[in-house]
């Protein structure tokens, strides 16, 4: 409603102003205007401090809402902004339609209990965390996880492209009947402790002889560049060497012992030296083949001790002794 304005003519008591009892009808009719009929309007009485308009309330210190659960806003004109110059205490929750844009530190929480949650995706400056992934804000961008000083990121259970999971010290494959391989970059080795790889070459990285405590099968051609250490027991399929095999001590080779200059057989068996097809047997240059003694240069044959015949005895060519014992005709 307009203010009602009380006439009061143009000169004093020249009958041209409202009567006395027009004159106060406005002044109550303004008054009504003024305070309302509620008895929330009535505080402008009741409170230090008056109300705003409205069912916007300020009582004392604080700006209150006389509608039940009715909100607050300030809203500035046009383009310009609210802006509260010092310190905000915000005791219940704060809710935010567009962004929150801070120049100085944001400190969330004060207790070991307090948790900052973020629906949707997080991101701090060249790192988003999207759910459970976290990746680079920058095309083909590392993502870096490093401890401080002498910490280490400590990961219970590592999944490497949807391929490869390390759990609790044991490096596997995921993937079904997947290699799990191990590939170094340039002239790079890939080194177990002291145990050095690289292409196909095992070696030892401090100097020191390999060892294989197990059983060791092997399956295709093998070369051994160097004298080759077996303690136990070593079971093969054919070896092919080329070179000197050198063996220290005795060679046990399916009954048959060579040691030293000696080769002997097992208890009462035989030792036979068979050649193929029409081979000899050939001792530096006495020629053995089959029942036949002769000499590989075309010399006599020398029998240097006493020579025992038991049987029926044919000498072809010049039969040269000392004394000769015969038992018969």
């Amino acid at each position: 409603m307009a203010q009602l304005t009380i006439g009061i003519g143009t000169s004093a008591n020249d009958g041209t102003g409202d009567p006395l009892r027009t004159a106060f009808t406005k002044i109550n009719t303004n008054f009504t205007e003024l305070y309302g009929t509620t008895a929330e309007a009535n505080d402008v009485i009741e409170d230090t401090s008056p109300q705003l308009g409205g069912n916007l309330d300020i009582n004392g210190w604080n700006i209150t809402s006389a509608r039940t659960n009715e909100n607050i806003r300030i809203i500035p004109a046009g383009t310009g902004t609210i802006e509260l110059e010092k310190n905000v205490n915000v005791t219940g929750n704060l809710t935010a339609t567009g962004n929150i844009i801070a120049n100085g530190n944001i400190n969330l929480g004060d207790g070991s209990g307090d948790q900052v949650k973020v629906t949707g995706v997080f991101e701090a400056d060249q790192l988003q965390i999207d759910g459970t992934t976290m990746t680079s804000t920058v095309t083909n961008g590392d993502v870096t996880i490093s401890g401080n000083g002498t910490g280490q990121v400590q990961i219970n259970k590592l999944t490497i492209d949807s391929a490869i999971t390390i759990d609790n010290g044991t490096i596997s494959t995921i993937l079904s009947n997947a290699d799990l391989e191990l590939q170094t970059a340039g002239t790079g080795n890939i080194v177990l402790n002291a145990l050095t790889i690289n292409g196909t070459t095992l070696s030892s990285a401090d100097s020191t002889k390999i060892t294989i405590a197990e059983t060791l099968d092997v399956t295709g051609a093998t070369s051994l560049g160097s004298t080759l250490g077996v303690t136990g027991t070593l079971t093969t399929a054919d070896i092919t060497t080329t070179g000197t095999h050198t063996i220290t001590g005795t060679l046990v080779a399916d009954g048959l012992t060579i040691k030293d200059n000696a080769i002997t057989s097992g208890s009462n068996a035989d030792i036979e030296i068979t050649p193929g097809g029409t081979g000899n047997v050939v001792a530096v240059a006495v020629t053995i083949n089959g029942t036949t003694l002769s000499s590989t240069d075309s010399t006599k044959i020398t029998v240097a001790e006493a020579f025992d015949v038991t049987g029926a005895a044919t000498v072809v060519g010049t039969l040269t002794t000392a004394d000769i014992t015969t038992v018969g005709t």
